[in-house]
């Protein structure tokens, strides 16, 4: 059961990653006609800005979703209640020092992306 399970896991995540490419192929042309070629560098600088910052979680989230299998077959409400809260400090911790980052890159933006004349 958990092999078949997993496999449908597996399929359904290389779709889903197959759809997201086929999709941003897409946007980007749409963006190309409608807005030119700066404002898709542009769009590019903050992808990759925000994709960096999305690597800031680190796996966490996935971490405690592993950890909730056992409580919620147990309908342990305790131990959800803890890891629950344990994300939501995690969280907080990660969305702090991300706000503190992007303050920080905020006053040098415009050398790190240029004349957008």
């Amino acid at each position: 059961m958990r092999t078949k399970k997993s496999a449908r896991n597996v399929i359904v995540s290389t779709f889903n990653s197959i759809l997201n490419i086929i999709i941003s192929l897409f946007v980007q042309k749409i963006f190309l006609r409608i807005l030119g070629e700066s404002y898709l560098g542009l769009n590019g600088v903050f992808s990759n800005m925000l994709s960096i910052l999305a690597v800031a979680e680190l796996g966490i989230g996935t971490a405690i979703v592993y950890k909730m299998y056992r409580p919620i077959e147990e309908k342990n409400e305790k131990q959800i209640a803890k890891l629950m809260n344990f994300y939501r400090r995690c969280y907080r911790i990660i969305i702090s020092v991300m706000i503190l980052i992007i303050l920080i890159i905020l006053p040098f933006l415009r050398y790190i992306i240029g004349d957008t004349s």
